[in-house]
């Protein structure tokens, strides 16, 4: 990620931070200085989310020295610049924030092969080898508060108007990058307005973070 493009998400950060007056100050700096400590290394916020939607469990990452635990509805982070107690989704909606801003997203025209087992609810992947898919759409809202990051076509067939010809996915469901789509300053310039509006300036998370109760209301499904 390049020196301007992380201060271009450091931005959409302090935007969202400014908008949730009941995230405490100190609060926030711990958030900040965890980020800078960890630098790219997006994986530690996904291991705490994993924690907090199992329920309990530590995760002791000294070469950071961060120390995270969760139980009982309550999470401690224990860093160098502080030590915080949060109501467990609380802490998920902060972390969620900053893996949605810090995450790459993939231009159009990227081909990416994505991990098969996520799709065998609409598709027999006991015929698939590879499961690859060019990006189509970004950032697709399916209500005001939940967006999908990618919309692909299967590779090489592409659109046919049939069922299932274009899947719905997030980035966990991602196995590599196989050819980058072309990207310049415009698509980062483009790029940062479209997290700062859904994420700073619409409160709004990706599908991957749904709640138990959203997934139990059915109201993303792959199409």
């Amino acid at each position: 990620m390049s020196l301007e493009l992380d201060k271009m998400n450091g931005k959409i950060i302090e935007q969202w931070f400014e908008n949730h007056i009941d995230i405490s100050p100190e609060e926030k700096n711990i958030f900040f200085n965890v980020k800078k400590e960890i630098q790219g290394d997006i994986k530690v916020f996904y291991d705490m989310n994993r924690i907090i939607m199992i329920g309990e469990g530590v995760l002791d990452l000294k070469k950071y020295n961060i120390y995270f635990e969760c139980r009982d509805g309550q999470c401690l982070l224990n860093t160098l610049y502080g030590k915080m107690y949060m109501e467990s989704m609380k802490f998920r909606t902060i972390i969620a924030t900053f893996i949605e801003t810090y995450e790459p997203i993939y231009p159009i025209g990227t081909v990416l092969q994505l991990k098969k087992e996520a799709f065998n609810n609409v598709l027999d992947i006991s015929k698939i080898d590879d499961l690859k898919v060019v990006i189509a759409h970004r950032f697709v809202p399916i209500n005001d508060n939940r967006y999908i990051p990618y919309i692909g076509f299967i590779y090489p067939i592409g659109p046919t108007g049939e069922e299932n010809d274009a899947l719905h996915f997030t980035a966990p469901a991602i196995e590599k990058v196989i050819h980058m789509g072309y990207s310049d300053e415009q698509e980062d310039a483009y790029i940062f307005n479209l997290k700062s509006t859904a994420i700073s300036k619409l409160n709004m998370h990706s599908v991957a973070f749904m709640t138990r109760e959203e997934m139990k209301d059915g109201i993303f499904q792959n199409k």
